[in-house]
C-alpha cells in the first residue's frame, strides 16, 4: 500500500529539505505535491487522494491551524502533522483541538520526523484494517437482510427500519454476474460502475464464479443507458465475464422471481455469442423427457461393450442437440444422468464429498463453454473404461498440486491460474490431471481443505465466524457461511455451538 504525502510550508527550502530526508521508497510514500499556503492545500485536496499532510502553522492567506480544522471536518481520514517554529502551548492546544496527528518543532530533526512518520503510517494501517473488517461485517449483515426479504423471512418495512438509507428508492433490479476469474476485482469494478449511474447496489456471492447484484433506483431513468454501460464494461475486461440483466420491478413486489430469472439467465453463457443477456425466459424440456430416461441404459451398454468411440459419439450427439435447443435445463439434466450412470456403476467420480447432483451443479457453475463440459464427460467415460488406470506421472503431479494447496489455502486469491504458474504447468492440463486423480476439480479441493480447517477453528470457540472465514482464505464471510451450511447442514455459528454438546 502506498501513502500519498502533501507538504505545505511557505518557505521553499523547508519544503525541499523535507522532501530530501523522507524515506519515500522504503516506507511506500508517494510525493503528491507541495503548497505555499492553506488555500493551495485545499485546492490540491479537491483533486487528489491524500493520506498525510505536513502543515506549517504560520502560512499566508489561510493558516495551518485553520487549514487543519477544515481538513478535520471535510477529510477526517487524513493525518495532519503540524510544523512550527514556536514552542508555544496555545499553538499546541489549538493543534490538538484540530485533531492533528502530531506537532513537530523547527528546525525539524530527521530522527523526530522519521519517528512521527512511522507512527503515522502504523496508525493509517490499523485504521484501514479496522475499516476493512467493519465493511465486511456490514456487507455480511446487508446480504443477510436482503436474503431474508427475498425469501419472505423479513418484511420490506422491517428492512427500511434497519436501513433507512434505502427508503427513497422505489425500484429494484437484479444483475447476474459470471466471472471466470476467482478474484473479486471484476465484481468491485462493476459495483463502482453501477454507483456512478445513480444506483445503490449490493452484491451476493453465489458460487466461486457467480455473483448476484441487487440495485436500488429512485427512478427508472438510469435503465435507459445501463445496457450500453455494461457493454463498454465487458469490452474493457480481459477475463471472460457474462452478465444477465433482468426486469426492473417495484420494490414492494416479490423479489424472488426476478432474482431466479437473473440467476438462471447466466446459464445462457453456454449458448450465447454475446456476453450480455437481457430478460431471458427459461424454456422447459418436456420434449426430451423420454430420451433422457434412456441415457443411463445407453451409457452403461456402451461401456460394457468397451466401445470408446461410440460413447464419444453418443456424448457429442447429445451436445449437438443441447446446443441447437439452447436449453440450460436440458444441459443440466443430461450431465446429471450421465454422471449418475458413471458413479452408480463404476464409482466415477470417486471419493465424492457431496451428492452427485451438487457435484454436477458445481461443474456447470465453474465452466462457461459446452466444449469444456463435453471434454469433462468424455474424460470420466474413459476412466470407467480404464477402471482408475492412472499414470504415475499424473499421480505425482496431482499430489504436488494438492500439497501446494494444503500449504497456501489461506490465500484469498488462490486459484488454478496462480497454482499453475507456481508449478509451471498449463492450467487446463493441470486441471484435467488433478480431476482424473482426485475426482474433483482444483477449486472444489481448495474449498474442501478450507472447510476442513474451518471446522477445526470453529471447534476451538476462540474466533468469530468472520475471523475463521478470513483465516481459511474467504474474503466474503457471507459466502463462507453459505458454502459451509451447504456442506455441513449447519451455519458456522450453529456448528460451533453444537460442538459444545
Amino acid at each position: 500500500m502506498n501513502y500519498n504525502v502533501l507538504i505545505a510550508d511557505d518557505e521553499y527550502f523547508i519544503r525541499q529539505r523535507l522532501k530530501k530526508i523522507i524515506l519515500w521508497e522504503e516506507w511506500n510514500l508517494h510525493f503528491s505535491g507541495e503548497a505555499e499556503n492553506g488555500k493551495e492545500v485545499l485546492e490540491l485536496l479537491e483533486t487528489q487522494d491524500i493520506d498525510i499532510v505536513f502543515l506549517d502553522i504560520e502560512m499566508p492567506i489561510l493558516s495551518g491551524l485553520d487549514t487543519a480544522a477544515y481538513i478535520k471536518n471535510h477529510y477526517p481520514k487524513i493525518k495532519v502533522i503540524i510544523l512550527s517554529g514556536y514552542n508555544n502551548f496555545e499553538y499546541m492546544r489549538a493543534a490538538i483541538r484540530a485533531c492533528t496527528f502530531d506537532y513537530l518543532l523547527k528546525p525539524i530533526k530527521q530522527e523526530d520526523l522519521h519517528q512521527v512518520l512511522l507512527e503515522c503510517i502504523s496508525s493509517i494501517k490499523k485504521e484501514s484494517e479496522f475499516q476493512i473488517k467493519l465493511d465486511l461485517k456490514l456487507h455480511y449483515n446487508r446480504c443477510i437482510s436482503l436474503m431474508k426479504v427475498r425469501k419472505k423471512l423479513m418484511s420490506y418495512d422491517d428492512l427500511i427500519h434497519e436501513y433507512e438509507e434505502l427508503a427513497p428508492y422505489k425500484y429494484s433490479l437484479f444483475i447476474g454476474f459470471y466471472t471466470q476469474s476467482t478474484s473479486n476485482l471484476p465484481v468491485l469494478a462493476l459495483k463502482d460502475l453501477l454507483s456512478t449511474l445513480e444506483m445503490r447496489c449490493e452484491f451476493i456471492q453465489e458460487s466461486e464464479h457467480i455473483y448476484m447484484f441487487q440495485c436500488f433506483l429512485m427512478t427508472k431513468e438510469p435503465i435507459a443507458t445501463l445496457g450500453s454501460h455494461l457493454i463498454e464494461f465487458l469490452d474493457d475486461m480481459s477475463d471472460y465475464i457474462f452478465i444477465s440483466l433482468n426486469n426492473v420491478f417495484k420494490i414492494q413486489e416479490d423479489w424472488n422471481p426476478f432474482y431466479q430469472n437473473a440467476l438462471k439467465g447466466l446459464d445462457q453463457r453456454f449458448f450465447s455469442s454475446s456476453t450480455l443477456v437481457v430478460e431471458h425466459t427459461l424454456s422447459g424440456i418436456s420434449e426430451f423427457t423420454r430420451p433422457l430416461t434412456s441415457v443411463r441404459e445407453n451409457v452403461i451398454h456402451l461401456i460394457q461393450t468397451q466401445n470408446k468411440q461410440q460413447i464419444v459419439d453418443y456424448i457429442d450427439d447429445w451436445f449437438q442437440k443441447i446446443k441447437s435447443k439452447k436449453n440450460p435445463l436440458l444441459l443440466q439434466y443430461f450431465i446429471q444422468e450421465i454422471l449418475l450412470s458413471f458413479h452408480l456403476h463404476y464409482d466415477i467420480p470417486k471419493n465424492l464429498h457431496e451428492s452427485i447432483i451438487d457435484f454436477c451443479n458445481s461443474i456447470i457453475e465453474e465452466e462457461y463453454t459446452l466444449s469444456a463440459l463435453k471434454t469433462m464427460l468424455i474424460s470420466y467415460s474413459e476412466q470407467c473404461f480404464d477402471q482408475y488406470e492412472i499414470l504415475p506421472s499424473d499421480l505425482i503431479l496431482a499430489q504436488k498440486t494438492a500439497s501446494y494447496i494444503d500449504e497456501n489455502y489461506t490465500q484469498p486469491n488462490l486459484n488454478v491460474a496462480n497454482i499453475s504458474e507456481a508449478l509451471n504447468f498449463n492450467p487446463s492440463y493441470l486441471g484435467t490431471v488433478f480431476k482424473n486423480v482426485y475426482q474433483i476439480s482444483i477449486l472444489q479441493y481448495i474449498t474442501k481443505i478450507r472447510m476442513e480447517h474451518a471446522t477445526d477453528l470453529l471447534q476451538t470457540h476462540s474466533y468469530l465466524v468472520s475471523e475463521v472465514a478470513n483465516f481459511v482464505g474467504f474474503s466474503d464471510v457471507y459466502y463462507f457461511s453459505k458454502r459451509f451450511k451447504k456442506i455441513y447442514g449447519l451455519s458456522p455459528k450453529e456448528y460451533a455451538q453444537k460442538s459444545l454438546t
